[in-house]
């Protein structure tokens, strides 16, 4: 997806936005992205609640212009792939009840967003050690990056981004998008050394968009 990064206030879907932007269209230089990972929580989804936290799958909802963005992305570009990460709160290592239930939870949300969209989803545990990877069809256990068999994969640490990138088999971390709503989710991208965007910047643009 060659896209040219115009100004701060542009909107376009793979603007970054403030400082990063005004560099870009000082230097004039193009990006080719790949692959836009989004966190899941905050970005993607809330709960049908308003509570900050789940507590039964079928409470996720759809936040605001995410069904049009991804949608409208994909149609600009059918080679760029959509990866998904999760930080989850309250899973141990061994837990399997709890794995279970996460597992239930990230399908279900896969059964929200426009069919087939979504290349692949990770999530990991509260302690940032283990991480598991799927897709509509579940979810397994995966091993550290070929590359970094020391990282954590709990944001603000770039486990997931790494995980996501050598799956898709992207070394060209300038094709990367990384797309959040937290301070923890623009320091994974730092540490990835990939680009960051807010969501809630991503978003706006949708937000009232006809299908």
């Amino acid at each position: 997806m060659d896209r040219q990064v115009v100004h701060s206030d542009c909107y376009g879907p793979l603007c970054f936005g403030g400082d990063i932007c005004r560099r870009m269209a000082k230097h004039a230089r193009r990006y080719e992205v790949k692959l836009a990972i989004f966190s899941k929580g905050g970005t993607l989804n809330t709960t049908v609640s308003g509570e900050p936290f789940l507590r039964h799958p079928h409470e996720q909802a759809l936040l605001p212009g995410v069904a049009k963005g991804l949608a409208a992305m994909a149609a600009t570009d059918g080679d760029l792939m959509f990866a998904i990460t999760s930080n989850q709160q309250g899973l141990i290592s061994g837990d399997n009840s709890m794995l279970k239930a996460v597992e239930t939870e990230m399908l279900y949300y896969l059964d929200l967003l426009p069919p087939g969209i979504i290349a692949r989803c990770y999530f990991c545990s509260e302690d940032g050690l283990s991480v598991w990877g799927g897709d509509w069809r579940g979810f397994v256990a995966l091993p550290p990056p070929t590359t970094h068999k020391e990282v954590r994969y709990q944001a603000p640490e770039p486990g997931m981004l790494l995980l996501a990138m050598q799956e898709a088999q992207i070394n060209d971390r300038s094709n990367v998008i990384f797309i959040g709503d937290r301070p923890e989710d623009e320091q994974a991208a730092a540490a990835a050394g990939v680009a960051f965007q807010w969501s809630s910047h991503w978003r706006s643009q949708y937000i009232g968009a006809r299908d």
